[in-house]
């Protein structure tokens, strides 16, 4: 039986990709580097930041460049509305019901803490998230397991109590850095077929699939 279960958040619980794709371009265009289609900027993402400013900018990636890109970003992102990111379908039953079944929830994701807590005071506000851990400029970003072990460790959960459930590569590594079961989801940015199939304990079409991995 499963007491705690540790979510990714952009791919996972919340579909940010619509306003992540538009402020890259917007980022991308100052620069004049070339713009992406939105199934690349999809590609692109599933590490820190830093990464994902590499992977858009593909052949221009140098050190300079992905500075001042990603400088440019976030100032885009932070004072953009972002009224395209959502939860997605059926995110908000499946976290009130393993509320209700008093199953321990956290998250650990590359994005920044604050805007993690933005979004779930936004659309979660109901449910209680027990540790949201995200980019910390003193831990190196997933997929490094330290946030992940840190949130088993201050939980006193066992690590074969705990479940990982996220969207990309980046969290199937993550768990396996972690000694953590994992399950993957297909509605996020990530592909199944890069992935490690030997740690992923299973691929869930919708949010509802995951209960079967939990007892």
């Amino acid at each position: 039986m499963k007491k705690l279960i540790i979510f990714d958040f952009d791919g996972t619980l919340f579909n940010t990709m619509p306003d992540v794709a538009n402020c890259l371009d917007i980022a991308l265009k100052k620069h004049n580097f070339p713009q992406l289609t939105y199934n690349e900027y999809e590609n692109a993402v599933g590490g820190d930041i830093t990464q994902v400013i590499s992977n858009v900018l593909k052949e221009n990636n140098t050190p300079e460049n992905i500075e001042k890109v990603k400088t440019t970003y976030q100032k885009i992102y932070l004072n953009n509305p972002n009224e395209l990111t959502t939860l997605y379908d059926g995110i908000h039953q499946l976290l009130q019901t393993l509320q209700e079944n008093n199953i321990n929830l956290a998250i650990n994701s590359n994005r920044k803490t604050e805007s993690i807590k933005y979004y779930t005071s936004k659309f979660l506000n109901d449910i209680t998230f027990n540790y949201i851990r995200g980019n910390n400029p003193n831990i190196l970003p997933k997929p490094d397991p330290t946030n992940l072990l840190n949130i088993l460790k201050k939980s006193n959960i066992k690590k074969e109590e705990a479940l990982y459930v996220g969207d990309t590569n980046v969290d199937v590594e993550t768990s396996q850095n972690a000694g953590v079961d994992c399950v993957i989801v297909k509605w996020g940015q990530g592909n199944e077929k890069n992935m490690n199939k030997n740690h992923i304990m299973g691929v869930i079409d919708k949010p509802e699939d995951l209960y079967s991995f939990i007892e």
